[in-house]
């Protein structure tokens, strides 16, 4: 399209009914706007009061906005309080209007009447406005004032609504770049395009100069690529700027909340080991739905995940993991640097060949030291050819501290870790456990701190070691009852881990609440 056809199509755009929205930075950058609109909108609305307006111009905008109110054939109108209108309070007072059909109104606002708390509400906002526009086939621009950094991210993503989104930039007197997302005019739709605008005395165009080109093979910006997604103990702990969108508590009702997304950021909250299993599937839901543009974070916000928990959510789908020892201001720079990425690893086929790859063991909590050394045999046996990593913690406990005080202090409910009593000492077996995870595995199954219930440690990891010590207590005897031992750990323990089974049945009620098409395979299969 020639620079000539573009400027006949904008001025022919500025005539056809719809819903526009130009953005700028004050009353001053739209005087040249009002003034290219004032033949073809009868009438102008302004959000606030007359004196506002007009204290916030030198004396020649001040007198050329007041020719242009004057001369509206259908009335111009001020705000008659200090009383800041959002949109639905605008449109109510617009309606009372009664403006002929096919008629053009301008609406100068604020970026604060806006909704930024929820997309929802945003969107129940802008629908508003087009279905009256739609009634009486009005041509609506808004003109919103401010910085707008965060609101424009926002509208993007309601493209279907807004028939138009540009950014105007004051660069002098009578010029200004005018930067369109997508703008629709009756020759078809302009969209990732800059223009240098220069405007004659009268403010009629002079002179329209194509600065940005879109590329023939440029891939098309997803209008939520800028908007982040979290929940609210993460919204105060990390941002503060407004396109973090955060009003959900917690991950499901995030997840929920979570309809259309396509390249935005979203960040899960992991506070506990409990969370890992649900937190997987979530992720695998949303991956499997939205693709690959999406980045999926988690913020490890308690400490709680061992390295193979964190390489489970990794094949689920996500883009980052965030550990908890990770400072907030690093935090940031980690949510910029994903920005961009595709996710291009390869997703297991469905949630139950998801769910095999989770390491799994049915037993956990006390058992006694044969069947510990047992046990602990064949899973360090089986992990020979795997890249599964067990370790056994020795424990000696404080003088003047039972051992059954240590048993009401522990809560074991990780799938495959056990616990022993030999000869006064505690053994600790962590299934799945690397090294760097033993003080996260410890801190998780203890009450109290370890240093506040233990006068030593000793980590076997060696193979010799554990042969030796696997040994000894494939003879040793039991130091406790236990029934007595599995009483005390019980009233610690509010959820046993799921096996497989009760895993791919959650997965298939999960799946059913998203309404996905993600394949369940039956346990038969």
């Amino acid at each position: 399209m020639s620079i000539q056809a573009i400027q006949h199509s904008f001025e022919e755009t500025l005539s056809q009914d719809g819903l526009f929205c130009l953005l700028g930075h004050s009353y001053a950058d739209f005087i040249a706007t009002l003034s290219l609109l004032s033949s073809s909108h009868q009438s102008f609305v302004f959000q606030e009061t007359q004196k506002n307006v007009f204290n916030g111009l030198d004396e020649q905008d001040q007198q050329a906005l007041a020719n242009l109110c004057q001369s509206r054939s259908a009335g111009c109108f001020f705000n008659h309080s200090s009383k800041t209108l959002n949109l639905k309070q605008l449109l109510r007072d617009t309606e009372r209007l009664s403006l002929p059909r096919k008629s053009g109104l301008c609406v100068v606002l604020n970026e604060d009447s806006f909704d930024r708390s929820s997309p929802a509400k945003l969107q129940q906002a802008l629908g508003a406005w087009r279905r009256f526009c739609r009634r009486g086939q009005y041509r609506i621009m808004f003109l919103v004032c401010g910085p707008c950094e965060t609101l424009r991210p926002l509208l993007k993503r309601h493209s279907k609504t807004l028939s138009g989104i540009a950014t105007q930039t004051r660069m002098s007197k009578l010029r200004y770049s005018l930067l369109i997302d997508h703008w629709l005019s009756p020759q078809g739709m302009l969209a990732h395009q800059e223009f240098l605008l220069e405007l004659d005395s009268h403010h009629a165009i002079e002179h329209l100069e194509q600065l940005l080109k879109p590329q023939a093979n440029a891939t098309i910006e997803s209008s939520d690529v800028d908007t982040i997604y979290t929940v609210q103990r993460l919204k105060e702990e990390l941002y503060k700027s407004a396109n973090v969108i955060a009003e959900q508590s917690d991950n499901s009702a995030l997840l929920e909340s979570l309809d259309g997304v396509v390249a935005a950021t979203v960040i899960f909250d992991c506070q506990q080991a409990d969370d890992i299993e649900t937190l997987a599937l979530m992720i695998y839901q949303l991956r499997a739905s939205a693709g690959e543009q999406l980045k999926i974070l988690v913020r490890e916000s308690l400490r709680c995940l061992r390295a193979a928990d964190e390489a489970y959510l990794l094949r689920a789908g996500c883009s980052l993991i965030i550990p908890h020892g990770v400072h907030a201001s690093a935090v940031h720079s980690l949510v910029a640097a994903i920005q961009g990425h595709v996710f291009t690893r390869n997703l297991p086929s469905s949630l139950n060949k998801l769910i095999e790859t989770r390491p799994y063991s049915s037993d956990y909590g006390y058992t006694e030291p044969s069947a510990f050394a047992r046990y602990a045999r064949r899973a360090f046996d089986n992990s020979l050819f795997s890249e599964l990593q067990h370790l056994i913690v020795e424990l000696m406990p404080l003088p003047g501290i039972s051992i059954e005080q240590i048993f009401g202090l522990c809560r074991l409910r990780r799938e495959g870790d056990l616990l022993t009593v030999v000869d006064g000492k505690v053994y600790f077996f962590l299934y799945a456990c690397s090294l760097r995870d033993v003080d996260t595995a410890l801190r998780n199954s203890l009450d109290l701190p370890v240093n506040d219930l233990f006068a030593s440690r000793l980590l076997h990891c060696d193979a010799d070691d554990i042969d030796e010590l696997l040994d000894k207590l494939l003879l040793a005897s039991p130091s406790i009852n236990a029934q007595r031992a599995r009483k005390l750990m019980d009233h610690r323990s509010q959820h046993r881990p799921l096996a497989p089974a009760e895993k791919q049945r959650g997965a298939a009620a999960f799946a059913k609440r998203r309404r996905l098409d993600t394949t369940i395979q039956s346990e038969s299969e």
